[in-house]
């Protein structure tokens, strides 16, 4: 039984939906679920230049369900029972059985609109469902796996959403935007290990801690997990001349969000988050790009 079955019930309701919703309404409910979500990923969606933003909304308003269910204060099999019918209603909306309430039409709409492959959010939902089991990573393939899983994909379904500037190769891009994902979730468990571990989630590979000589508790395995993330940046630091002009500030302030969060970790040694003024600061750097893109392409 949930410790809290409001919670649960609240993302249940959420994901049944209450009433018809055309496309629109849809839309608007996923603009709801996003703009109500703290997260850092979320600073840049709001950046998203105008043309994609609801593709974007429904991308993340699913991804936050899918989330939530597994992450709720409930019974591992309740999450599962939740989760499962969560997929249920994804398969159903990939082939073409919308569900006519909550954000399927809005999610349909992006998936055909944006060509967003059916494998990065069918890998998304395998990750997800890791989570909701206990989890103790032994080799460093199955750390990348998920990584790849959870955040790669999200990732590949942004640079389909935002699109890539004429005589770029979609795919190399793609690929870049997977590696920029991976980096992401690694700063987000150098941030929550210690959630994560009184969750019975150990993502850090048993390999590297025997590697490092530590236990999962040694600011080591948190400076190795950012060290590897701020590498990973790097390596994927031409995506930002990939993607459509008027996208790119968004990317940049997602980029500038995460980064943020990596040095402040390695500074206070513990678990992180920005404040309102930081999200402010980003959006305004954001915004000065987008302003200084639209008078080149003026």
């Amino acid at each position: 039984m949930a410790e809290h079955p409001q919670q649960i019930e609240r993302i249940r309701a959420l994901i049944e939906g209450d009433g018809p919703l055309d496309v629109a309404g849809s839309r608007a409910l996923c603009r709801a679920i996003t703009n109500a979500a703290g997260s850092s990923f979320a600073v840049g969606i709001r950046l998203t230049p105008a043309r994609c933003r609801d593709g974007m909304h429904a991308v993340y308003a699913w991804m936050r369900l899918a989330d939530d269910a597994a992450d709720a204060d409930a019974a591992p099999d309740e999450r599962g029972d939740l989760l499962a019918r969560f997929e249920s209603l994804t398969l159903q909306t990939l082939d073409g059985q919308v569900p006519p309430r909550s954000i399927w039409p809005a999610l349909s709409a992006a998936v055909a609109e944006r060509a967003i492959e059916r494998g990065w959010l069918e890998g998304l939902l395998a990750g997800v469902r890791q989570d909701v089991g206990p989890i103790a990573f032994e080799a460093e393939g199955q750390l990348d796996e998920y990584c790849d899983r959870v955040a790669g994909n999200v990732g590949r379904c942004c640079v389909a959403i935002w699109g890539v500037r004429a005589g770029v190769d979609r795919e190399q891009a793609l690929a870049l935007a997977g590696l920029r994902g991976r980096a992401f979730q690694c700063i987000n468990i150098a941030r929550d290990i210690a959630d994560d571990a009184r969750a019975g989630r150990r993502y850090v590979p048993r390999q590297r801690l025997d590697r490092l000589g530590v236990e999962l508790h040694d600011p080591a395995v948190r400076e190795d997990l950012l060290r590897q993330a701020m590498a990973m940046l790097d390596q994927s630091a031409a995506l930002s001349g990939m993607v459509r002009p008027d996208a790119a500030p968004a990317l940049w302030a997602m980029t500038r969000a995460y980064t943020l969060i990596a040095h402040r970790l390695r500074r206070r040694g513990a678990r992180v988050s920005l404040g309102g003024g930081a999200k402010l600061g980003i959006a305004a750097g954001a915004i000065g790009r987008r302003v200084l893109a639209a008078g080149r392409l003026a």
